[in-house]
């Protein structure tokens, strides 16, 4: 069964946070359009009255993307009403706890009844750049520490984890690149890892 007015339902939620989100921040419409347009992406006042009020009755996904910049919010938060609903119509006439909505949009965890068996690839892309990033903010926080330290056991212990998240990047790296996956650039400040 079709639901014709399904992206209409999608926009209304979107509408809906953003509406909620521009108000708790205490800015107007046409400040959300300023910062919009400060953006790249200039989106009327008018538009953005249009789209709150439910007139207009769609949205893209370049709106969802400068609107959260500009709300200083991830373009999740636009998506799911989190803390506001205990559900959301994620699919045409599948309404699913707010958690799952979550899970699913950021490559966690696929919809009940979902079938992600072909999209092993993507999943695996998703963890290993997770894993990417929180082995250089590893790095970076041990690196800091070490610099930081009172005492000379403190910096070699540090420096030592410092030089345990490089290796595992490293590995991490070649992992990635035999997956024919192209890894993130590198901080400038971090030693050869490849």
């Amino acid at each position: 069964m079709t639901q014709p007015d399904w992206p209409a339902r999608v926009a209304a939620t979107v509408a809906s946070q953003v509406k909620r989100l521009r108000e708790d921040r205490k800015i107007s419409a046409q400040q959300l359009a300023d910062a919009c347009a400060g953006l790249g992406y200039p989106l009327q006042r008018s538009v953005l009255a249009n789209f709150e009020s439910g007139r207009r009755q769609t949205v893209t996904l370049a709106d969802v993307y400068v609107l959260a910049q500009a709300l200083g919010v991830p373009p999740l938060a636009l998506m799911v009403p989190v803390g506001v609903a205990e559900s959301v119509e994620i699919l045409p006439g599948s309404d699913v706890p707010i958690v799952e909505a979550m899970k699913w949009l950021a490559g966690e965890e696929a919809l009940p009844g979902s079938d992600w068996d072909g999209a092993s690839r993507e999943l695996s892309a998703i963890s290993s750049y997770k894993s990417h990033a929180t082995l250089v903010e590893n790095w970076n926080k041990y690196r800091h520490l070490a610099r930081h330290a009172e005492n000379a056991e403190e910096v070699r212990r540090n420096e030592e984890l410092a030089e345990m998240m490089r290796g595992e990047l490293r590995w991490l790296r070649e992992l990635m690149k035999n997956r024919k996956m192209t890894p993130p650039a590198l901080p400038t400040e971090m030693p050869p890892v490849d």
